[in-house]
């Protein structure tokens, strides 16, 4: 009777573990819907928030935060049936070669992320390939200088969302000779970083292409330069028909502009990214000097400019960026939307490959025929130009600036081969 006793009680326990276990063992079925919430995505982030430049470089990053908000405000990104939401690891370069190398060591092999977003300077970009490049993970600079640093045949972790020198200089060079037919020759200004080899050689063939004379050799000034105004004469001496400060932010294409309108230059001047509050700010409000000038990009000064944009030029997408830039920062400028894209377009490839192996989202973003971007669906392009298929670049608006008024001149196609 005892023994039948223990095995009833035996018996009774199965059951009852049985009858426990049941709801553990139908939540692990394959083919179970998961109850679990959304997981993190780290995403490494290298800029610099401090030193030389930091009130460019910043801006950058606050574009990037726009672009997490957005895409977690709307769940996330899916990869192999799991949510993530980002959250941003950000280490900040100082702007030094060095401090982009601290960082950058530090995102990767303290924090053992696989992905680095962020950095467009021309030194820091190099000083970041250091890092990036001997070991195999995903870089999304937010420029692209067009030097083979930045991107070639040979980065293949390199995943351009910007577009940068080279594709700016097109742009211009385009709406320069169709809207100003007298103007023969250009002359190319632009920092002597390193660069001047490389992307001098591409901006004269697009020059020549386009039937224009590029004065030789370009007129590189260094980084350290506070005084402009002796370069800009220097740059009037040359006697070019238009001036191409590319590239440059508002404040340098400024300092060309203001001292040579000063010094008898009345030429076209072009920039590349910029906004005209910022030029305007920085080289005064004089109508003959904010005159034939010619930028890409395009931004406005209060929130409700941003929403009368007109729907035919401006995406959904663009208004809601402004929008929430004004709301969370103040302002509004194009080089948000370079720290914008990175983030952005690189969120779509991950969703694409389903997979977070660098590897496999690099060959995945090269064989997307578009992303969506802050300007409307971007075009892979530069096999041709760069020895890669992998710059993003939407159409971008055109800037014309004369007698200190800014009008939207129309897209310009920046699709580079």
């Amino acid at each position: 009777m005892k023994t039948k006793g223990l095995f009833l009680r035996l018996g009774i326990a199965c059951i009852g573990i049985l009858m426990v276990m049941l709801p553990v063992l139908a939540c692990a079925s394959p083919t179970s819907p998961t109850t679990s919430g959304p997981k993190t995505l780290d995403l490494g982030i290298v800029e610099g928030i401090s030193g030389q430049f930091s009130e460019f470089t910043k801006v950058q990053v606050d574009g990037m935060m726009i672009a997490i908000d957005i895409i977690n405000e709307r769940g996330g990104i899916t990869v192999n049936g799991q949510k993530y939401l980002i959250n941003p690891v950000i280490e900040d370069s100082k702007n030094t070669p060095e401090g982009v190398v601290t960082a950058a060591n530090r995102i990767i092999y303290d924090k053992k992320l696989n992905m680095v977003v962020g950095c467009g300077m021309g030194a820091m970009v190099h000083a970041l390939a250091t890092v990036t490049d001997p070991a195999n993970v995903i870089r999304v600079p937010d420029w692209n200088n067009g030097t083979p640093q930045d991107i070639n045949a040979n980065t293949p972790y390199v995943l351009e969302a910007s577009w940068g020198t080279v594709e700016t200089a097109q742009a211009t060079i385009n709406y320069l000779v169709k809207n100003y037919p007298d103007v023969k020759d250009l002359l190319l200004i632009m920092p002597d970083d390193g660069a001047i080899a490389d992307v001098g050689p591409k901006v004269k063939k697009l020059a020549e292409e386009a039937g224009l004379t590029m004065k030789n050799p370009v007129f590189g000034w260094g980084l350290d330069t506070v005084d402009f105004y002796p370069l800009a004469q220097k740059c009037v001496t040359l006697n070019a028909d238009a001036w191409m400060v590319n590239p440059g932010w508002e404040s340098h294409v400024a300092a060309f502009l203001k001292g040579g309108r000063e010094q008898g230059f009345n030429g076209v001047v072009m920039g590349n990214n910029g906004a005209f509050h910022s030029l305007q700010k920085a080289a005064g409000s004089d109508p003959r000097i904010l005159t034939k000038v010619i930028m890409v990009g395009f931004s406005t000064e209060t929130a409700e400019e941003v929403k009368a944009l007109p729907d035919d030029m401006f995406t959904p997408l663009f208004k809601q960026i402004g929008a929430k830039a004004f709301a969370d920062y103040g302002y509004f400028i194009p080089d948000m939307l370079k720290g914008f894209n990175a983030v952005y377009c690189l969120a779509q490839a991950y969703e694409a490959a389903n997979s977070f192996d660098p590897a496999v989202v690099a060959a995945t973003w090269k064989k997307m025929d578009t992303m969506e971007t802050a300007y409307g669906p971007g075009r892979l392009c530069g096999q041709e130009t760069f020895g890669v298929r992998s710059i993003v670049s939407p159409n971008a608006p055109i800037q014309k600036i004369d007698d200190g008024k800014m009008n939207c001149a129309g897209m310009a196609d920046m699709y580079v081969p």
